[in-house]
């Protein structure tokens, strides 16, 4: 814009009166509104690759324990599963249910009718009543008999407004119309195509994809004599390889595995057996889901053994959703986990030294500090009643501390075990560290937040 100018000896112009606060008040916090929304934008994908799981997972089936086909001893299994699932759905609603929880329930269990807490349905409909997300354990090979067990279940999983997905099986368990094993991968790979169009176009609210069981299978599994169509097929594929998170052979093999069948399979999640890890080396684990995020492939935090359904193992099941919420928060907001940091209660061996059954213990701790303290520890426990499981772990933490003592113990019997440590919110003992990609979104955000500013400021002056 030109200026007049000004005479010699005349009076300085006087800038129009504008009212530059209500300027400030109007446009600045847009400027920070702005970076905010950019800071959230980016921090998703950020943590992502921070070792994050998008879910839980549980498969605890009970029909591969042994006394399973007596009809009094199958009606007690139900009753106490369908305990178990109140007790995880509530501790997982303590937990503030941060990521899905998904429950494996067989296809089959709608023919099993039972009683629990004054209401009689099938055990499935009781199961998928308590369970935030359902995955169908679908084992039959042909489209029209997978759909016929799966398609009322995602009927009823669809009216109470729950997600599911449906899982075949592809190893070879000595039954032909139950998996894939015989008719090879592609024609796993073409029915599951045409039974994932037809439940989306039924179910596309509550239908959420395919599953594969399992990895371990498919390495061995004979090449099919009919070709694969085109596309690649979309499916979660269970990983229960947990040294995958210390063997770099295991993991080559694996990354060999999904190299070669990628022109046909996206196996976008990874349903991989946690328990370990998460009790013993989180570490490790959080390294582990890393380098599934590198690839893009999700990961759910998956747990699985078939005398979990037995009361004496509930408090286990417990603490490992326990566990997975304090490993989902750390990571979450862009923590690492040190080596040798353990969840709190994973050195008590909850449901195990509990345990009504017989069992044999041996521990030794050592623990001196003045203001930190290391400790090493070595358990062994042997259970006999209704299942036997063996156990041996070994962990190093260090954690804030004014105590010292030694103790050692042997005994026979039921035990329990209890710790202490320093820390917030739900017992967790760490703050989560700011990783480099959050400081770097921050630095970011506060970097465009004052440039918006100067171009504010500039633009109220101009």
């Amino acid at each position: 814009m030109l200026r007049t100018p000004r005479s010699k000896g005349s009076p300085p112009r006087t800038a129009p009166a504008r009212n530059r606060p209500s300027g400030f008040v109007l446009v600045l916090p847009m400027a920070f509104f702005a970076a905010i929304l950019f800071l959230l934008a980016n921090a998703r994908g950020a943590f992502a690759a921070n070792g994050t799981p998008v879910g839980i997972h549980f498969d605890i089936e009970p029909q591969s324990l042994p006394n399973w086909n007596d009809p009094t001893y199958q009606a007690s299994c139900v009753q106490q599963q369908l305990q178990l699932a109140d007790k995880m759905k509530a501790a997982w609603a303590y937990e503030g249910a941060p990521i899905p929880m998904t429950y494996d329930i067989p296809v089959w269990y709608d023919a099993l009718t039972t009683t629990y807490n004054g209401e009689t349905k099938s055990a499935f409909k009781l199961l998928s009543d308590r369970m935030p997300r359902v995955n169908m354990m679908d084992f039959r090979d042909t489209y029209d008999t997978i759909l016929q067990n799966c398609v009322p279940q995602c009927t009823y999983l669809g009216s109470l407004g729950k997600e599911c997905a449906v899982s075949v099986e592809s190893k070879d368990i000595g039954l032909d119309s139950a998996t894939f094993y015989e008719e090879g991968p592609a024609v796993m790979h073409n029915i599951l195509g045409q039974v994932e169009a037809t439940l989306k176009t039924q179910f596309p609210t509550a239908f959420k994809g395919m599953g594969v069981h399992e990895y371990a299978a498919l390495l061995n599994i004979p090449p099919s004599s009919t070709p694969y169509n085109s596309g690649r097929q979309d499916a979660y594929l269970y990983l229960w390889q947990f040294d995958l998170g210390h063997s770099e052979t295991d993991r080559q093999q694996l990354w060999t595995f999904l190299d070669q069948w990628s022109p046909y399979w996206n196996f976008h999640t990874m349903l991989f057996e946690a328990e370990d890890l998460l009790l013993y080396d989180p570490a490790a684990l959080q390294a582990f889901i890393k380098m599934l995020d590198a690839r893009g492939i999700k990961t759910e935090l998956t747990f699985g053994f078939a005398s979990w359904v037995l009361q004496p193992f509930h408090s286990y099941v417990v603490n490992l959703v326990a566990a997975s919420a304090w490993y989902y928060r750390i990571v979450s907001t862009g923590g690492t986990i040190q080596p040798g940091q353990l969840f709190p209660g994973a050195g008590s061996g909850p449901g195990i030294s509990t345990s009504t059954s017989t069992s044999t213990s041996t521990s030794s701790s050592t623990s001196t500090s003045t203001s930190t303290s290391t400790s090493t520890s070595t358990s062994t426990s042997t259970e006999t009643g209704t299942g036997t499981s063996t156990s041996t772990s070994t962990s190093t933490s260090t954690s804030t501390s004014t105590s010292t003592s030694t103790g050692t113990g042997t005994g026979t019997g039921t035990g329990t075990g209890t710790g202490t440590g320093t820390g917030s919110g739900k017992g967790d003992d760490f703050v989560p560290a700011t990783s480099d990609a959050a400081s770097t979104m921050a630095s970011s955000a506060l970097v465009i937040a004052a440039l918006m500013c100067m171009v504010t400021v500039r633009w109220i002056d101009s």
